[in-house]
């Protein structure tokens, strides 16, 4: 009677075959059977069918996002200098108060940097101004080589790579002083997400200067 009660009051996977004498092999047989069946019959059709139509929705999803006009216009690249300049002239010369107290933040000076690296990979090698554009980045870029924050150190070297990638990297090897701190990173820097952005940097400027 303890062992009917038991078994009543178990489910059928916790019990083990040493422990409970009372359960027979021909109901185990049966009740496994009948869970295989359900198994290969029931729900597996219903769920590999429901997985294919989700796969094929999300497919079709991503190619219709990714589907842009062959023959799109980059209108921000006429637009470029009028954003980069004055928010850089600003960075030059802020006003007293709360201009002055953000370029003292290490968070919102990593962020300048890297709307500036945006903007200019934004107007692309095509834009008329990209030297103009990448002048006005080198500043601000080896400002933040120097900056003790290694976050502000790696939106600095991103912003030197948007100018590389507009293919002004004439620009960059004409400023000594990045260069010195480009070739002193892999020895004095700790961050070392700095130093392999430094080390991609220099990698694409001897390929320039090898080319």
């Amino acid at each position: 009677m303890d062992n009917q009660r038991l078994v009543s009051g178990t489910r059928f996977g916790d019990l083990h075959p040493d422990t409970i004498g009372a359960q027979p092999e021909q109901k185990e047989r049966e009740n496994v059977e009948e869970l295989q069946f359900k198994a290969e019959k029931g729900s597996a059709p219903h769920e590999s069918g429901r997985d294919a139509r989700d796969a094929v929705g999300q497919s079709r999803r991503f190619a219709a996002a990714r589907r842009t006009r062959a023959n799109a216009v980059n209108r921000f690249a006429g637009e470029a200098l009028h954003f980069v300049r004055p928010l850089v002239a600003r960075w030059m010369r802020p006003t007293p108060g709360a201009a002055t107290w953000a370029l003292s933040e290490p968070s919102v000076l990593a962020e300048f940097l890297r709307c500036l690296g945006v903007m200019l990979e934004s107007a692309g090698r095509a834009c008329a101004e990209k030297e103009l554009l990448a002048r006005d980045g080198i500043g601000p870029a080896l400002e933040g080589l120097r900056h003790t924050e290694p976050l502000v150190r790696r939106c600095s070297l991103f912003l030197l790579s948007r100018v590389v990638l507009l293919g002004c990297e004439e620009l960059v090897l004409e400023e000594p002083k990045i260069l010195t701190h480009l070739e002193a990173y892999p020895f004095r820097e700790s961050d070392e997400t700095c130093r392999r952005m430094a080390a991609g940097l220099v990698a694409c400027l001897s390929q320039h200067l090898l080319s």
